[in-house]
């Protein structure tokens, strides 16, 4: 059975010590019940979405993703120095993402969230490099869905909510997550 990992994006440029792009993955645990239902039971709209719920639901999503399986991974890409385009340090960390997935976790496959198609294009672009250069397997595919259409993509969207208040001195829904995340920082060059 395929290994499958969820992706996200996040910047934090205000409120935080060093301004940072966060591109995130959470790595489903097949044998752990439904998360999604879960989750589903928290949303008013069309999705679950950080940015958009009040406190108390951030933190009931973070309470439910940390009772279940599966791992997670942040790379952080810091600082977004002067010159250094978001879309850039994505790509770097994407390729960063990508590798440990593949190399340290077995993922077979990477679900992101879909943005524009030019956007996606560069990150197809980075796959392909990073398949043809070994440093994922020769196995592995990369694939965009719609966020409002795949419910596992909330997870990395709640985890790096979470990681990003705490940047922020917020840490009380980052508390229930953080012994089951791993963090890897790069420095995004331009």
């Amino acid at each position: 059975m395929a290994q499958v990992a969820y992706g996200d994006e996040s910047v934090r440029r205000r409120g935080v010590r060093e301004p940072t792009y966060l591109l995130g993955a959470y790595i489903r645990d097949d044998s752990a019940p439904d998360l999604a239902s879960e989750l589903m039971a928290l949303v008013r709209g069309r999705k679950l979405h950080w940015r958009d719920s009040i406190p108390r639901v951030q933190e009931e999503a973070c309470r439910i993703i940390s009772s279940h399986g599966g791992g997670h991974l942040i790379v952080a890409a810091r600082p977004l120095a002067e010159g250094v385009r978001e879309e850039s340090a994505r790509q770097q960390a994407l390729m960063t993402l990508m590798t440990i997935l593949s190399v340290d976790y077995g993922v077979d496959e990477l679900v992101l969230e879909r943005r524009q198609q030019k956007q996606d294009d560069k990150d197809r672009a980075v796959f392909a490099v990073a398949r043809k250069s070994g440093m994922v397997s020769a196995d592995f595919k990369l694939r965009h869905e719609y966020g409002a259409q795949q419910p596992m993509l909330w997870v990395p969207d709640q985890v790096l909510g979470a990681y990003g208040d705490a940047c922020m001195g917020k840490t009380t829904a980052w508390t229930l997550l953080e012994p089951h995340v791993r963090i890897e920082t790069i420095h995004p060059k331009r």
